[in-house]
């Protein structure tokens, strides 16, 4: 009897353990690559914290997503060789600069720590600690992640390599099978290096812990970009969404791609809005583009919309040594959109939707025109739900919309060309939709406000302190 309850004991922790682990494993290898690069080597430790998780879930899947694709690299061998380079990367990094040069750097980036931020983070510290907790207590429940993701995890991790054969069999009745696969291949990476078996909460910490990231990265950015006390404005708004931490299908509980998406592609675009932009820097946004491009469908279209809106900051000869930059950050994204099609190149088309197959700008405008009326009504009715957003957007329209000055200038001009490119994908998809758009747009456009939700929070910020303080950001 006491070797059962002892079993039975161990049973959770061994899972808490795993759960906790898999999180600890992208965070302290995305840590060694993040010593690599000079602009995160002067960020607070929180910020370093978010943006090392978001790295390392980005570069570890991506290497081991190219690894197996073009080499047939065993999955386990990958996530472990590769985790070890970024590690070790980071270690000689480190001890090639000096202790004080770190120091300076250090008292350069120190700052009073604000009222407002501190109670913005202590509310995201306590919904994050109620999400993990969550997370390692109950399965996935949610339709589209049992539907799709957990399911191209399950037949990646059966045949030991991102190409299974499942996936490329027309008699096999699989959803979304041409979905790029980033973060199922991140649920297997866990499962393998732990030699872990399939239960769902397992992987869901790996989801789960996007949240605390999703608002470190937010205060960092905001922080920079605009100062401290509106850096803790706009995370004291994203806390207070309940659709972001709570909502299972695409927030926080759940284990659907839109929140990474959304930390990857917004932190890929701030940083290509610094004042200062460094070609290492331009290199590390590059590289979380790419992920952006193989975790969803819209990453490729996100990621391209975020180079351009950089890219036309270049402009002009005053502003001439930021195209090397950006250059660079686009290298990493087109490399990711050409491993994203050769590993689609042999999965045939099923079971899927293509809202932009055969799109033409003509269609566009003439689906827009006929079907205009509805989509506003229904934009606006998934943006005011109370349930879900609180009075959040409002709120946000009605600020953006009074300082409305800070858009036109750097960093708010990049990041409202890249947010209309954006809009422009989701509205063209809408646009050529036909008959069933209010269903659509009832379960998409909350997911799309959260795929934007970084460059918009930080809009908000930068037209907070317009308002308040309207000297020059």
């Amino acid at each position: 009897m006491a070797a059962l309850s002892e079993a039975m004991l161990s049973e959770p922790l061994l899972r808490v353990a795993i759960g906790l682990g898999g999180v600890l494993f992208f965070l302290v290898a995305g840590n060694g690559l993040a010593s690599c690069f000079p602009v995160l080597r002067s960020v607070r430790r929180g910020g370093r914290l978010g943006i090392s998780y978001l790295l390392g879930v980005a570069s570890v899947s991506g290497a081991v997503y190219a690894l197996s694709h073009l080499f047939r690299t065993p999955i386990r061998t990958a996530s472990i060789g590769t985790a070890l380079v970024f590690i070790g990367a980071g270690l000689v990094t480190r001890l090639r600069n000096r202790p004080e040069a770190a120091l300076r750097s250090t008292a350069r980036i120190k700052r009073r720590t604000q009222r407002l931020a501190a109670v913005a983070l202590l509310i995201g510290g306590f919904s994050s600690l109620g999400i993990l907790m969550d997370a390692l207590a109950r399965p996935v429940t949610d339709w589209d992640s049992r539907m799709t993701w957990n399911t191209q995890a399950r037949y990646i991790r059966g045949d030991g390599r991102v190409d299974a054969r499942a996936l490329a069999d027309p008699a096999v009745s699989l959803a979304h099978p041409r979905y790029p696969v980033l973060m199922p291949l991140a649920q297997v990476i866990v499962q393998e290096v732990f030699s872990a078996g399939e239960d769902d909460r397992l992987i869901r910490p790996l989801y789960a812990a996007f949240y605390p990231a999703l608002l470190l990265t937010l205060y960092e950015a905001a922080a920079f970009l605009v100062g401290a006390p509106w850096a803790g404005a706009a995370v004291l708004a994203a806390t207070l969404a309940p659709f972001i931490a709570f909502e299972s299908h695409g927030g926080a509980t759940g284990c659907y791609s839109d929140l990474p998406l959304a930390c990857f592609w917004g932190t890929g675009l701030l940083l290509l809005c610094r004042k200062r932009l460094e070609i290492s820097t331009g290199l590390l946004a590059g590289i979380l583009l790419g992920a952006a491009i193989l975790t969803k469908n819209e990453g490729l279209p996100l990621a391209l919309s975020a180079l351009a809106a950089a890219g036309s900051m270049t402009l002009g000869s005053v502003h001439r040594a930021r195209r090397w930059p950006v250059f660079l950050a686009s290298v990493p994204a087109l490399l990711a959109a050409w491993l994203l099609w050769s590993w689609r190149s042999h999965i045939p088309e099923r079971f899927d939707e293509n809202y932009l197959a055969g799109a033409s700008l003509g269609k566009v405008l003439r689906g827009f025109a006929a079907n205009a009326g509805e989509i506003a009504r229904g934009i606006f009715s998934a943006s005011t739900r109370l349930d879900h957003w609180g009075l959040l957007w409002c709120a946000v329209a009605l600020i953006v919309m009074l300082g409305a000055k800070s858009l036109v200038r750097r960093p708010g001009l990049p990041l409202s060309l890249a947010l209309a490119g954006a809009l422009a994908t989701y509205l063209s998809a809408y646009a050529l939709t036909g008959g069933r758009l209010p269903e659509l747009i009832e379960v998409t456009w909350g997911r799309f406000l959260l795929q934007m939700s970084l460059p918009l929070l930080v809009l908000f910020a930068l037209a907070l302190k317009r308002i308040v303080d309207p000297e020059p950001v």
